[in-house]
C-alpha cells in the first residue's frame, strides 16, 4: 500500500511536466545554455510527519497515526549535467537538521516528545528547462534520519529516558529552480519521504514506520559561468497583469492538536494523517513595473488526508477533511521576466468528517473549520498563456470542541505541497 501511494504521488506531480516550450515567447534563446557544473546551497522550509503505528505481536490491528510537525534546514551540494538543450540531470547529496516534533504532555505527571533530529540524503534529479533560466524538476533518492524520543516522568523528583533509532528510507518530489543571477539559483520544492519500519527493541511486537511532508525553499551558488546573465527569457518585459484558472494536484500530511481543557491542561500534538488532493484555482494578479506582482486568488480542493485507526472486528475509524475551499493573496517578486518567486496567505473553510464503525454499526460526524494559511512557491511561463508552478503551504485551524462542550478541543494544521498548470487569459509578452 505505501508504495502505490508513493507511486500515485510521483505520477501527480510528474503531470504537469510535459507541457509544450515557449518558442512564442522566448525571442532570445541561445542553443544551448549551460546548467553543467557543480554548485553548494542552503535550504529551509517547514512540514508534518505521520507515524504509521502497527502491533503485529498483538493482532492486525493499525493506526496512521501519531503526528507532528516543525521546521527543516540544512545544507546541500550537487553536480548538473545538461544532457540536451532542455533536458538536465544530477545528483545531490544533503545533511539537514529538523523538529517534526510530536508532543503528549500531561502535566506535571508526564511529557513525551518524538521527533527525527537529523537527516541525510542522496537524491537523483531530472529537469526541464521551458526557457535557459529556469528548470522544472524532479528528485528522488534515498533518506536516512536519525530519530529520538524523550519522556520525562514527574512524581517526587523528574525522572527522564530518551530512546534512539536510526531510519532508512526513500523520498520523492518535485520543485522548481531559477537563476536569480549568473551564478545564484533559486527553488522551492516539496519532498514526501517514507521510512521502513522498525521495531524500537520490542522483538517484533511493535512496528513504528515514519512518513514526512515538507516544503522547502533554497538558494544555490553554482562554481560555473552559466552565460544566462545578459538573456532575455521574453522580448521587453512579461506582462502578468490578467485573470487566470487552472488545476492542481499535490499530497500533504494532517496534524490535530488536541486539547481537554475539561480534564486538564495536558495537549497531544498530535494525530496524524496524510494523503492527496487535487482541485482548481481562479484568480487575478497584477504587475507593477519590472518585478512586482500582486494578486487574489480562489481554490476549491477535494482532499483524503487522512486518519486512520484499525482494530478488526471491533472498530474502524477514518478522519479527514473532505474538502477545502480558500481564498488568497498572492505578493511575487520577477527573478526573471518569466519566472515569479512568491509568498500565499489567506483563509481558508474545511469540512471534517470522521466516520467510526463500531461492531459493524455505522456513526458519521461532520464539523465546519476555519482558518488561516501561509505558503511560498514559484511560477513560470512553458507556453504562450500558459505557467506552471509548485508550491508549498501551511494552513492552521481554529479548535472545535465536537459537540462535546468544550470538554475536548481539536485544532487541524496542515502541510501541503502542490503543482499547478494554469492559463492566463490575455498576459504574456
Amino acid at each position: 500500500m505505501k508504495s502505490i501511494r508513493a507511486a500515485f504521488y510521483s505520477v501527480a506531480f510528474l503531470a504537469f511536466a510535459g507541457g509544450a516550450q515557449a518558442a512564442d515567447q522566448i525571442v532570445v534563446q541561445p542553443e544551448r545554455a549551460d546548467w553543467t557544473g557543480a554548485y553548494i546551497g542552503a535550504f529551509i522550509g517547514a512540514g508534518g510527519i505521520v507515524n504509521n503505528i502497527e502491533l503485529p505481536g498483538a493482532g492486525p490491528g493499525n493506526f496512521n497515526g501519531i503526528g507532528g510537525e516543525g521546521f527543516l534546514g540544512g545544507i546541500f551540494i550537487g553536480y548538473n549535467y545538461q544532457a540536451t538543450p532542455s533536458i538536465v540531470i544530477g545528483v545531490e547529496g544533503e545533511i539537514g537538521f529538523s523538529n517534526l516534533e510530536s508532543e503528549l504532555n500531561i502535566p506535571p505527571v508526564f511529557a513525551l516528545d518524538a521527533s527525527p533530529q537529523w537527516t541525510a540524503a542522496l537524491s537523483g534529479r531530472l529537469g526541464w528547462l521551458p526557457t535557459p533560466q529556469t528548470m522544472i524538476y524532479l528528485i528522488g533518492g534515498y533518506t536516512y534520519t536519525d530519530y529520538d524520543v524523550d519522556i520525562t516522568l514527574v512524581a517526587a523528583a523528574p525522572l527522564t529516558a530518551s530512546f534512539s533509532q536510526n531510519y532508512h528510507g526513500f523520498h520523492i518530489g518535485t520543485g522548481i529552480e531559477t537563476h536569480v543571477s549568473d551564478r545564484v539559483t533559486a527553488r522551492v520544492e516539496y519532498r514526501y519521504t517514507h521510512f521502513g519500519g522498525q521495531d524500537w527493541g520490542t522483538a517484533g511486537f511493535l512496528n513504528v514506520e515514519p512518513s514526512s511532508h515538507t516544503g522547502r525553499v533554497a538558494l544555490a551558488y553554482n562554481f560555473h559561468d552559466s552565460g544566462l546573465g545578459g538573456i532575455a527569457g521574453f522580448g521587453g518585459s512579461a506582462d502578468w497583469t490578467g485573470f487566470y484558472a487552472g488545476l492542481t494536484v499535490g499530497a500533504g500530511a494532517i496534524v490535530n492538536n488536541i486539547k481537554l481543557p475539561g480534564a486538564g491542561p495536558g495537549n497531544f500534538d498530535g494525530i496524524g494523517g496524510e494523503g492527496i488532493l487535487g482541485g482548481v484555482l481562479v484568480g487575478y494578479d497584477h504587475q507593477f513595473g519590472t518585478s512586482l506582482v500582486v494578486g487574489l486568488q480562489a481554490e476549491a480542493n477535494v482532499t483524503n488526508l487522512s486518519t486512520t485507526l484499525n482494530i478488526p472486528p471491533f472498530l474502524a475509524l477514518d478522519a479527514q477533511p473532505d474538502w477545502t475551499a480558500s481564498f488568497s493573496g498572492r505578493l511575487g517578486w520577477l527573478a526573471r521576466p518569466e519566472t515569479m518567486l512568491y509568498a500565499i496567505a489567506g483563509y481558508t473553510h474545511a469540512d471534517y468528517d470522521v466516520d467510526i464503525t463500531l461492531l459493524g454499526a455505522p456513526f458519521n460526524f461532520s464539523q465546519d473549520y476555519g482558518g488561516v494559511h501561509l505558503g511560498a512557491g514559484i511560477e513560470t511561463w512553458v507556453a504562450d498563456n500558459l505557467t506552471a508552478r509548485v508550491e508549498y503551504r501551511y494552513a492552521h485551524f481554529g479548535g472545535e470542541s465536537w459537540g462535546t462542550g468544550g470538554f475536548l478541543n481539536v485544532e487541524p494544521s496542515s502541510h501541503t505541497g502542490t503543482a499547478s498548470v494554469v492559463w492566463r487569459f490575455g498576459a504574456g509578452n
